[in-house]
């Protein structure tokens, strides 16, 4: 938040989006593959 949005830093990055996705997509996935040994 501190960076300007045309920093070259941010080439090293993903976008903002992926912060959401990645965890929410590990989440689940881990849900759903801990619930086949459970259920």
């Amino acid at each position: 938040p501190f960076v300007d949005s045309d920093h070259f830093i941010h080439k090293y990055f993903l976008p903002k989006e992926y912060a959401l996705i990645i965890p929410i997509f590990a989440g689940v996935s881990l849900l759903s593959f801990l619930s086949m040994f459970i259920g």
